[in-house]
């Protein structure tokens, strides 16, 4: 009988698309062969996992390997559900760029001709997604505010409230209304939607906001409610072809990123 592969989860377990990831990865597992699985949030990684020498592999935020044992790396048995846009480490992931497109087009569709973006300038993925959202606009002819968040992803998390004061206010006040506004995930639209209402602007008659994930949580708590660009986490987790079983289980590191499309 073989041995039993341990897996460490490093995700974020409050976020849709993080949950989407590790249902279809015990999903996979319960299909093909037991892994145990053992759960640490991403920002806890290094302090949660102490016995490395009994780790077969790693799946989750992984942002860069540094803080990693050497080991695991050089093993190839680390995959990042998150691109950082540097290439360490070998990505599953969502297609950022098509995510930004498909927010572009819903906006258009829509017939807004006044447009922003709410960029957290620290998170790669966010950035493309940025872009992607701009240059389909661009090719309609048509131009976009953008307002950064210059933090650092732990500071962000450890206070994302503080985000957003002072800066964004004023920035939201100064657009041309009515505007819709992309802001590449939905904990980042939901900040936007308080800060419009510290902004006395009105969602979504004077601002459309559209988040990213689908959050079920995030979606239902905001008021009003947060539209959203669907990312198939659970899809993305078996698919492209089951590379995160290829990774931890055998050892071998796929050649390439694999990333999952969104839908509207």
């Amino acid at each position: 009988m073989k041995p039993v592969k341990t897996v460490v989860l490093s995700a974020w377990a409050d976020h849709g698309v993080w949950r989407g990831i590790i249902q279809g990865i015990r999903s996979y597992t319960d299909k093909h062969r037991p892994w145990h699985l053992r759960y640490t949030g991403p920002l806890a990684l290094t302090d949660a996992i102490r016995d490395w020498d009994r780790v077969d592999g790693l799946i989750g935020h992984v942002i860069s390997p540094k803080n990693l044992p050497r080991s695991m790396v050089a093993r190839h048995r680390v995959i990042s559900t998150v691109n950082d846009g540097a290439g360490n480490l070998p990505v599953v992931c969502q297609n950022d760029n098509a995510i930004g497109r498909l927010a572009a087009e819903e906006f258009l569709r829509r017939g807004f001709r006044h447009f922003g973006s709410y960029v957290a300038a620290p998170f790669f993925f966010a950035q493309e997604r940025n872009r992607g959202f701009i240059e389909t606009l661009r090719k309609a002819g048509c131009r976009c505010a953008t307002h950064v968040l210059n933090r650092s992803p732990g500071s962000y998390y450890r206070n994302p409230q503080a985000a957003f004061k002072p800066a964004l206010i004023p920035w939201i006040q100064s657009l041309p209304k009515p505007v819709a506004v992309f802001t590449g995930g939905d904990h980042f639209a939901a900040q936007f939607i308080d800060a419009c209402e510290f902004a006395g602007v009105a969602v979504p008659d004077e601002a459309a906001v559209i988040g990213v994930d689908n959050d079920e949580v995030c979606c239902t708590l905001a008021h009003p409610s947060l539209s959203s660009v669907y990312t198939p986490g659970r899809r993305s987790a078996t698919r492209p072809p089951n590379c995160c079983t290829v990774r931890c289980a055998a050892g071998r590191s796929p050649q390439d990123q694999f990333s999952s499309n969104p839908r509207a």
